[in-house]
């Protein structure tokens, strides 16, 4: 009776052990950073850019719409987004690109939407479990959508 009993407890104080440290530890979290400092062009989040002489200029009076691009990126990180596994200074650079091939002075409207990225929902819906254990990938889905525009002349 006494080692029945001695298993029970055994099998609580590891299993109690095991919850404090799920607790403890936190969750994977995917992260990725998004800097425009290296670009070329003036990208603006709201509607009208300024021009050399720090005046608005907004589409239909001093500026022709282009054309809107929208770039897809995943982020993939290790060890609770500590470690990344993803080059971040390549949006800029696509940005840029895309704004020298369409011959354009910026970009307007900008915008960045981020969600999970499908191993972080597939782990989540497994069980929670994964998602504490530090050396599955965790990863974060990036879309960067905007109109590039040109000053009249």
């Amino acid at each position: 009776m006494k080692t029945f009993r001695n298993q029970i407890v055994k099998r609580l104080l590891l299993l109690t052990t095991g919850v404090i440290i799920l607790f403890l530890s936190g969750c994977t979290c995917g992260k990725g950073l998004i800097k425009m400092q290296n670009a070329h062009y003036p990208i603006s989040l709201s509607a009208f850019l300024y021009d050399k002489n720090h005046k608005v200029v907004m589409i239909g009076n001093e500026l022709d719409s282009i054309s809107s691009f929208t770039i897809k990126k995943t982020f993939w990180t290790l060890g609770y987004g500590l470690i990344p596994l993803t080059n971040d200074k390549l949006l800029c650079e696509n940005v840029n690109g895309l704004i020298r091939e369409q011959h354009g002075d910026g970009v307007i409207n900008f915008s960045i939407m981020v969600e999970a990225g499908t191993i972080n929902k597939i782990w989540s819906f497994l069980m929670y479990l994964p998602g504490y254990v530090p050396i599955i990938p965790a990863s974060v889905k990036v879309t960067l959508s905007g109109t590039i525009v040109r000053l009249k002349s």
